[in-house]
């Protein structure tokens, strides 16, 4: 069990409130009930969301912050419904939300399942091509200029850009906040045709990297190796093939289920979005 999953059950545990006993405890697969509403192991185990540990004392633990999580949470849900929120027309639009967001994620978790494992070759390979993820591992110490909400024309404008104080000059004029700070790009944690075009890049050249509506841009100081082969190398090629085959088979899946149903769907004139642009004929030979 790792540190992290570790602190996340203390902290959970340290929220636990007590609870009085009753007359008729709860046996068998039932661990708990909360005003007569049953806590099943199943629950437990669903709740915890596959944090485990072969440590008993640390299962105890897993168990007793997901089991006093339910129940807190249950607790809150009864005070709620005793004020009579459940029957408030905000509750209904919360509660189809909630049905909505869990069927999707099972949804995605049944696509993740049927995803096949990549093959060793395949990591094998994958390791082989990407030499400055694996057995020439390198660390980039960067100088990156960091803007949140910057607007797609202005990223744009930063392609022709050389430097970071040319980029800084832009954000100025365009009136964008920045900040400037030392950084690490691991190639190992980031896509492995990325890492091998930074790695390619010229001493001193400049690269932009979108970041959640604003950018982040890189000047490579300095580079370190730390290489990473044999077994370990193929098992994190393994890992990272997958998540990337779950990621893209995902993808797909949804485009299609949300394509195929758009046919299905009735707007009110109002809320019609526009039509998408005509797609350019090709063009023909000789043009």
């Amino acid at each position: 069990m790792t540190k992290a999953g570790l602190g996340l059950v203390l902290a959970a545990l340290a929220l636990a409130g007590c609870s009085k006993g009753s007359d008729d405890a709860p046996t068998g697969q039932v661990v708990a009930t909360v005003d007569g509403v049953e806590i099943t192991a199943a629950d437990l185990k669903f709740e915890a969301g596959g944090l485990s540990s072969d440590d008993p004392a640390i299962q105890k633990q897993i168990q007793q912050a997901a089991l006093q999580s339910i129940i807190n949470r249950q607790l809150v849900a009864n005070a709620a419904k005793e004020q009579k929120l459940d029957q408030t027309p905000i509750a209904a639009m919360a509660l189809r939300k909630a049905e909505q967001m869990a069927l999707v994620e099972l949804y995605q978790q049944k696509l993740r399942a049927g995803v096949p494992k990549p093959s060793q070759e395949e990591a094998t390979q994958y390791v082989n091509e990407h030499p400055s993820s694996f057995a020439n591992r390198k660390i980039f110490v960067v100088d990156q200029v960091i803007a949140q909400s910057v607007p797609r024309e202005i990223v744009m404008q930063m392609e022709p850009l050389d430097t970071l104080e040319q980029i800084q000059a832009l954000l100025d004029k365009s009136q964008i906040k920045w900040t400037r700070v030392i950084g690490t790009i691991d190639a190992l944690q980031i896509d492995g045709e990325a890492a091998e075009k930074i790695a390619a890049l010229a001493p001193g050249s400049v690269f932009v990297a979108p970041e959640g509506g604003g950018i982040r841009a890189n000047r490579v100081r300095e580079t370190q190796i730390q290489p990473v082969t044999g077994e370990s190398a193929i098992r994190l090629a393994l890992e990272i093939l997958q998540n990337r085959r779950i990621g893209a088979q995902v993808r797909q899946q949804m485009e299609q289920v949300i394509t195929a149903g758009k046919t299905k769907v009735s707007y009110n004139e109002a809320f019609k979005p526009a039509a998408a642009p005509a797609a350019k004929p090709a063009a023909k030979a000789g043009e």
